[in-house]
C-alpha cells in the first residue's frame, strides 16, 4: 500500500509570521527575521535528520496573498514528501488552510499548518516551541488533508476556531 512519498521525513515551509519574528522595541511589535530561523533551533535539537526546510516567504501573514499561497501550494505538490508542517502567522492562517484544502489535489499528503502568538527566539515563556512539537508529532498520525495545528488542538480549516 506503498504511495511511493517519502513518509519518515517532514518537511516544513516557512512563511513567516510572529513564529520566525522578534521583538522589536523601537516599534513595540515584531520584525522578521531575514530567514526562517526554525531550521536553527530543530538542528540545535538534533533532529534535523528527521526534517527538510523550504522558505516560501518571510511575511506577516497580513501581507500573504494569492501569490505566496500559489507558491506554497505548488512547493507541496512538487515534494516526494508526504507530509507537510507550514509556519506561518495566526492572522490568515484559516485563509490559508483554506486554501489549501481546496486547492490541493487529493493524494496521500498531509499538511499541518501552525504559528505562535510570541517569537521563537525571543521570550523564554514562548510557545512556539510546543506548537512546533504539536504539529511536528500529529501530521505523522493524521490521515492525508490540511489541518491547522494550535494550542493542542487539531481542526480541518473549515472548523478552526480562532
Amino acid at each position: 500500500m506503498g504511495t511511493g512519498l517519502e513518509q519518515k521525513i517532514v518537511h516544513f515551509m516557512h512563511t513567516g509570521g510572529t513564529i520566525d519574528s522578534e521583538f522589536d522595541g523601537d516599534s513595540d511589535g515584531v520584525a522578521l527575521h531575514k530567514n526562517s530561523i526554525i531550521p536553527v533551533y530543530f538542528q540545535k535539537l538534533g533532529i534535523l535528520d528527521t526534517i527538510v526546510s523550504t522558505q516560501i516567504c518571510m511575511k506577516q501573514s497580513t501581507d500573504i496573498g494569492a501569490p505566496e499561497r500559489q507558491r506554497l501550494l505548488a512547493a507541496i505538490e512538487s515534494s516526494h514528501l508526504a507530509n507537510f508542517v507550514v509556519t506561518h502567522g495566526l492572522y490568515t492562517i484559516k485563509e490559508t488552510g483554506e486554501f489549501l484544502a481546496e486547492k490541493l489535489a487529493t493524494g496521500p499528503k498531509t499538511v499541518v499548518l501552525t504559528g505562535s502568538r510570541y517569537p521563537l527566539s525571543d521570550v523564554a515563556m514562548s510557545d512556539a516551541p510546543f506548537q512546533l512539537g504539536h504539529a511536528l508529532s500529529e501530521v505523522k498520525h493524521l490521515p492525508s488533508g490540511v489541518y491547522i495545528c494550535l494550542n493542542g488542538r487539531t481542526a480541518r480549516p473549515a472548523d478552526y476556531k480562532t
